[in-house]
């Protein structure tokens, strides 16, 4: 049979025992045996769609060991799979996190995240370090989207599952990939070349950054705003550029979210980030860029309490940007590096003053010599 063949008769079988009683033991033997990447990725799918659907008849050992199965099996292997395969791996690992989320207790996503903070600091390995980055950034995607047909549940279902995961979950990601960030910029300062994992750490920052945050009682139907409709047809098509021309909307953070938003190093590390990356690749400076287009569109009194800490907070974003600024001397023609930065920073300082208005922009420190 020619190679083309064999893979038609592997998908078929697995197909065929799809909703057989040993399913998942089929399936752990494609994706340990096979070497086969067509049959590894639908192993990995039927494995994640056969859970599902004999959820209330697996119990919860059941459940967690399959979870974790997926996930070990993603990270060992994280320099050999194909990427369609470990981004199958991923999701499948993701969904099972999402169907299972309510029942799940805080230790239980503390454990679990602990674990790929852990590993993520003690990584030597770029292919393993970007799995481990990929699989919380599948996390988020999988909790933000409103797609009931994921799981096969209700829109309700959909929107506490994302609100719980607001709750106990969101937060430490985003405070992992900022500790994780801050020190891929260490090596990169020193020339280091994990340009690798750096873009997909910034992607993470940015999926996060652009979470739509849920307040309690909101109703299931206002879930599904036109934002996240928007959002979720373009995302599996839309190229990392496309986004970033794409208007940056409104980041309105609940009270938990505070302290991360205003006393952290979230600004500080992210303008660092800017200024390290701006002129390395088109790549890292668009990623870079979205993560300050969406720190310069925070907004709410549940963040600001006062007149006084909405200055603070744009003088800590718009002086540094300001200061960045290459002017050209007279007469001279940017090159293409610098022409993107200088729009980059053009759209960063217009969506400051969209956000806050020239009443505040005029009260910051400095602003006018910095101008």
């Amino acid at each position: 049979a020619t190679e083309q063949g064999v893979r038609e008769q592997a998908e078929q079988y697995l197909q065929s025992v799809q909703h057989a009683d040993n399913v998942l033991h089929v399936c752990n033997d494609v994706l340990e045996r096979s070497g086969s990447p067509l049959a590894e990725f639908h192993a990995a799918r039927i494995m994640c769609t056969a859970c599902l659907e004999k959820w209330d008849a697996v119990d919860a050992a059941a459940r967690s060991q399959l979870r974790e199965y997926l996930f070990r099996y993603g990270v060992s292997r994280a320099n050999a799979l194909t990427l369609p395969v470990r981004n199958k791996v991923l999701q499948a690992h993701a969904i099972l996190w999402k169907r299972g989320w309510l029942e799940m207790t805080q230790a239980d996503a503390d454990e679990f995240l602990g674990r790929v903070e852990q590993s993520l600091s003690s990584s030597a390995d770029n292919a393993t370090s970007v799995t481990l980055v990929q699989t919380l950034t599948s996390l988020v995607q999988e909790f933000s989207s409103a797609k009931s047909s994921s799981v096969g549940l209700t829109l309700e279902w959909h929107r506490k599952s994302a609100e719980a995961f607001q709750a106990r979950g969101l937060q430490r990601i985003m405070r992992i990939a900022l500790a994780y960030i801050s020190t891929l910029l260490k090596s990169f300062d020193h020339g280091a070349s994990i340009v690798p994992v750096l873009v997909p750490a910034l992607a993470l920052l940015v999926e996060t950054l652009s979470w739509e945050f849920l307040r309690s009682g909101q109703a299931g139907s206002d879930y599904m705003t036109k934002q996240r409709r928007a959002s979720m047809s373009s995302a599996s098509t839309a190229t990392t550029n496309e986004r970033a021309d794409e208007e940056t909307a409104p980041v309105v953070p609940v009270a938990a979210f505070r302290d991360l938003f205003l006393f952290s190093e979230l600004k500080t590390v992210m303008l660092h980030v800017y200024t390290a990356v701006r002129f390395h690749s088109e790549e890292l400076r668009t990623l870079a860029t979205q993560s300050l287009l969406l720190l310069a569109s925070v907004r709410g009194d549940e963040v600001f309490h006062n007149h006084a800490e909405r200055v603070q907070y744009l003088s800590a974003c718009l002086i540094p940007v300001l200061q960045s600024a290459v002017v050209p001397p007279n007469g001279a023609i940017l090159s293409e590096e610098e022409a993107g930065d200088a729009i980059a920073v053009c759209r960063i300082l217009s969506q400051l003053v969209a956000s806050f208005g020239t009443v505040i922009l005029v009260q910051v420190p400095n602003v006018i010599e910095a101008l």
